[in-house]
């Protein structure tokens, strides 16, 4: 049996993870089908009540969250994991429902979740006569974006970029100045970063390769992490491998799961090789290498979901009031898709260039996806706003109930597993 090596962060298995963007998604969905019953009924209290409360409660979680991964008493990296299997799983293509939490991502988790529920005080405090409205997008927005934040899967974490963003267009527009073009285009610059998004995902999979075991093309192999996350075990080992060793069972082969990714790409066979990280590193994309065309169009959707959001705001963000809290929301969550990418992948750079990139991007409102939009030319009609309009008109509005109720069912689906 062959036994590799790797620093692997240390696992710490809990329960809690997918509450984070549970709760405010179950406030968002009560007050977007029932908040005027609710006004109507109780007054305006309850609906401002019932949303600062459950937002309050993912904002409890997420610290105690940050909280438990504190370094006090733990050498190394560590992580929180909640993992419940596979939401698809058909031959090589699974999608994992599995959250995790970092040092990093915890205190972006954090910070989402104080915005989130910051807003939620905030409208709930203005004494409006009816704040359903509001408080439904503010916490749609803070339920997509922790969504963004916790899921492991890169796919998976599409449902809580698409959320994010369609709360966010709602949001924003009942801001006085708001134009409905800025929020037809934030759609379409979404769907961009999405595409870009979902190719790298893809890249990235089939670079893995198969090397054998089961229909998927995945097997298990054993990892000494050299530290107490993994089994205790003794060895009689020749050369510079410890007697004594903790081994890991760890899963290699194709799959969209970051900390999967990071774990195999990890793994050594002696001091200096690496044989998963050296096979999607020989892979090639036409004549250039797949691993940097992979991290850039991964860098570049965690960017575009940044994008929109600043095309999404109004020429003054003062304009949103109570409200522009819960829009840092969504850049917490762009941020956390770039340490996904650079976790996964090895880059520790991968934050620092999307922080250059998403500050040029609010700096400068975002002309640059603007006019990039308006030089493709490709959608029927004369200009950006127009055409991006009739998109949304065609397409996205029809389909926000949709998303409403398959976000509520995996909402449940989530919770029940």
């Amino acid at each position: 049996m062959s036994i590799y090596s790797a620093d692997l962060p240390q696992v710490h298995a809990v329960s809690f993870l997918w509450a984070l963007p549970a709760l405010p998604a179950l406030a968002a969905l009560e007050l977007a089908l029932a908040g005027r019953v609710v006004v109507r009924r109780f007054g305006a209290r309850a609906a401002g009540a019932a949303a600062v409360a459950l937002t309050g409660l993912a904002c409890g979680g997420a610290l105690a969250a940050a909280v438990l991964l504190l370094p006090i008493g733990v050498t190394g990296p560590h992580v929180l994991v909640e993992a419940r299997g596979a939401l698809v799983a058909a031959g090589a293509l699974q999608i994992a429902a599995t959250a995790s939490l970092g040092s990093f991502s915890a205190s972006l988790a954090l910070v989402g979740a104080f915005a989130t529920c910051a807003a939620a005080v905030a409208v709930a405090a203005r004494g409006d006569d009816d704040p359903s409205g509001p408080l439904a997008a503010v916490c749609g927005v803070g339920a997509g974006a922790l969504a963004v934040v916790v899921a492991d899967d890169l796919v998976l974490a599409l449902v809580g970029w698409e959320i994010a963003i369609v709360s966010t267009v709602a949001l924003v527009r009942r801001a006085p100045g708001a134009s409905p073009s800025s929020g037809a285009e934030a759609y379409v610059t979404s769907r961009v970063g999405q595409g870009a998004w979902l190719a790298g995902a893809a890249l990235l999979c089939w670079g893995l390769g198969a090397r054998g075991g089961d229909a998927s093309g995945r097997m298990t192999v054993t990892a000494d992490v050299g530290g107490t996350s993994g089994a205790a075990m003794e060895l009689r080992t020749l050369g510079e491998r410890p007697p004594a060793v903790s081994v890991r069972p760890v899963l290699v082969g194709p799959t969209f799961v970051a900390r999967e990714i990071a774990d195999q790409l990890a793994l050594r066979d002696d001091q200096t090789h690496r044989p998963f990280a050296d096979v999607l590193a020989a892979r090639r994309l036409g004549p250039v290498p797949l691993a940097p065309v992979a991290f850039a169009l991964l860098l570049l959707g965690a960017l575009g979901l940044a994008a929109a959001v600043a095309l999404a705001l109004p020429p003054s963000a003062r304009s949103l009031g109570a409200m522009r809290l819960a829009v840092a929301a969504p850049i917490v969550a762009s941020a956390a898709l770039a340490a996904r990418v650079g976790g996964a992948l090895g880059h520790p750079g991968a934050i620092g260039a999307w922080a250059f990139g998403a500050i040029v991007l609010v700096a400068g409102g975002a002309r640059v996806p603007r006019r990039a939009l308006r030089e493709l030319g490709v959608l029927p009609a004369r200009d950006l706003g127009a055409a991006a309009a009739w998109l949304e008109r065609r397409a996205l509005a029809p389909a926000a109930p949709v998303l409403a109720f398959v976000a509520l069912g995996l909402t449940v689906l989530l919770l029940a597993r």
